[in-house]
């Protein structure tokens, strides 16, 4: 076997590669063999991120970002405040699904037993599909509940975080 210096030594006749371990600098390159993905059995894809329910003080950081980028791009927001007029585990069901049916950029925080306050990215019409969802979600809980027909309506209070046209 010889010795690293030895090997070192006939380095001269070894010619500089790109990075990619392609042909001699001095050759071009040619077109990287396409390639079908890699999955090793043991790892599972990473589904996306879902917003979890956030405490009061995480969500008044997040309200507090969601202003700032506002002012600083434009960008629109609404905060909602739903308030539910039933059984606090009726609720509790509802938020076993609600957080993983929720839009990564939305932020959901319980502030209150029977509260939950909404922050969205767009115009207040912009939560129309999330409102179909969660009113539909919502149903399902609240029969999961074994509570009676009709589902408790959901009083919604809304707050639209936009700056007016002459301001942008």
């Amino acid at each position: 076997m010889e010795s690293p210096a030895e090997f070192l030594s006939d380095a001269t006749s070894i010619e500089p590669r790109n990075a990619s371990l392609g042909p001699p600098a001095s050759e071009p390159s040619p077109e990287p063999p396409a390639m079908a993905p890699h999955r090793h059995a043991c790892v599972e894809p990473k589904p996306p991120e879902r917003p979890a329910l956030l405490d009061p003080a995480a969500f008044s950081r997040r309200l507090q970002l969601a202003i700032e980028r506002q002012h600083a791009e434009g960008v629109d927001f609404t905060l909602h405040r739903l308030s539910f007029d039933a059984p606090e585990v009726a609720l509790d069901e509802l938020l076993r699904e609600l957080p993983g049916r929720m839009r990564s950029s939305d932020g959901l925080c319980r502030q209150a037993p029977l509260e939950l306050l909404v922050l969205c990215v767009g115009a207040p019409d912009a939560f129309a599909r999330i409102w179909r969802r969660m009113e539909a979600l919502w149903a399902a809980a609240w029969a999961r509940h074994g509570g009676p027909d009709p589902v408790p309506a959901v009083e919604h209070e809304l707050i639209s975080l936009t700056l007016p046209p002459s301001v942008m």
